[in-house]
């Protein structure tokens, strides 16, 4: 990445090589000088593929229509092909209207964003210092203290940032030279917000007394970096010491405590990111140690974060989206011919096959009906002597106890005849080599 103090297109050229077999390069273009100048050098760049610039409308401030309108005017100048978005910014507890209106931008740019496609944003030195210091006065660990990376996947895509080893100064010097117009937000004067008193106020005095200190945080960045990626290749080998691939939701507890609590949490951290989520602050973590982890055994503990919750059963951690509402009142007419859709992410499927199945003659004469548990079931699994207790079969399966009553029963009349893919009763199951139904069921 070129670290000069004077931005041109023939500095940027060679780093973007790389992507002009991409079909289409997208900027994330706010109007604003970054990346208005963001916008007029990559049209410059010799054998670019198609360009796109989307501005997004966060509908936040009175004159967001204006901007809009200003930045299509622009684009259309420029002959650039625009595209504007218009997203609702709902401000939720402990978020900052700031990091909700980012949120909102960032899900409808990994929507935006085909398969194979660039998105182009303009963030450079000066805002990495800022984001680096954020970060560190929040008790940011190695992977926050890295900073924003250069590049990185987004959606079906790619992310990438040409201007982040330029200043802010040669950004503008840019303009200047150009005769470039772009759009002032009043917001950016406020500094009630965090980032806007650390560019007004603390980083002009930092420049003051260390002139380089945008180029030494940018050496700390490659520093954090690396021992980021080092944490990660440790926590792959540890993934590796538990029995179970890193992109797995359920992680054995009692593995997990044989390395050392440093360990632990470095593993977890890389479990969550791994799986989509945000990295957990230390606090998170601590509660997540021992208010789950740690609980006792015939406890049920859960832990709800923002799309996530973390559940203890059997001594697995369990990592799931939240528990959408279920009614185990309703029952479903069943052909046993093709999947049946239960409710939200839940569904039994069939195949034939041979084995321990259900007996597909005899259940053609059936009225087959799924329903789920109320209490007080009993069944015969199927090489078993005696019925016994439906509650006491699901706690044998070692059955999660916030999925038994959603487990649906299959059912000939009142009689229970399979229960989910877990077991088929007796009376049901096919002879050997007898071609029959096998259950699947997703939950």
């Amino acid at each position: 990445m070129a670290k000069l103090a004077d931005l041109s297109v023939e500095q940027l050229a060679p780093e973007l090589a790389v992507y002009l077999d991409a079909p289409r390069w997208l900027v994330a273009y706010s109007g604003g000088v970054d990346s208005h100048v963001l916008l007029h050098i990559l049209l410059q760049i010799p054998n670019h593929p198609p360009i796109t610039a989307i501005h997004i409308n966060h509908q936040l401030q009175a004159e967001a229509s204006q901007w809009a309108e200003h930045c299509r005017q622009q684009a259309t100048a420029l002959a650039a092909a625009i595209r504007v978005q218009a997203v609702d910014v709902q401000q939720q507890a402990g978020d900052s209207l700031e990091q909700q209106a980012r949120n909102a931008r960032y899900r409808l740019f990994e929507l935006l964003v085909g398969r194979g496609e660039v998105l182009m944003m303009g963030h450079h030195l000066d805002d990495q210092a800022e984001t680096v210091l954020m970060r560190l006065l929040r008790g940011s660990g190695s992977r926050g203290l890295a900073g924003m990376p250069v590049s990185r996947p987004l959606g079906s895509g790619q992310l990438h940032r040409p201007l982040l080893g330029f200043s802010r100064q040669s950004i503008e010097q840019y303009a200047r030279n150009h005769q470039l117009q772009w759009i002032e937000d009043p917001s950016n004067r406020n500094i009630d917000f965090d980032r806007n008193f650390l560019r007004q106020q603390l980083f002009p005095q930092l420049a003051e007394r260390w002139p380089g200190y945008r180029q030494t945080l940018s050496r700390a960045v490659s520093h954090q970096l690396e021992t980021a990626q080092l944490n990660d290749e440790l926590a792959v080998v540890d993934f590796t010491g538990l029995g179970c691939p890193s992109d797995s939701r359920i992680l054995p507890i009692t593995k997990l405590q044989t390395l050392s609590a440093i360990r632990q949490k470095n593993l977890l951290r890389y479990w969550f990111v791994q799986m989509g989520f945000d990295t957990p602050s230390a606090a998170q973590l601590d509660t997540l140690m021992k208010e789950v982890m740690d609980a006792r055994e015939d406890a049920e503990p859960v832990i709800r974060w923002p799309a996530l919750e973390l559940r203890r059963f059997n001594r697995q951690l369990y990592a799931m989206q939240p528990l959408a509402s279920f009614d185990n009142q309703r029952c479903f007419d069943w052909n046993l011919k093709q999947s049946l859709h239960l409710a939200e992410g839940n569904s039994l499927m069939i195949r034939s096959d041979t084995g321990s199945a259900i007996v597909k003659e005899k259940l053609a004469k059936q009225s087959i009906k799924v329903r789920f548990r109320q209490g007080g079931e009993r069944c015969q699994p199927a090489g078993r002597a005696h019925s016994q207790s439906l509650k006491k079969l699901l706690q044998e399966y070692r059955v999660p106890p916030w999925l038994r009553d959603r487990v649906p029963l299959v059912c000939a009349g009142d009689e229970i005849i399979a229960v989910a893919d877990l077991w088929v009763c007796e009376g049901w199951q096919v002879e050997e080599g007898e071609q029959g139904i096998r259950l699947h069921w997703q939950n």
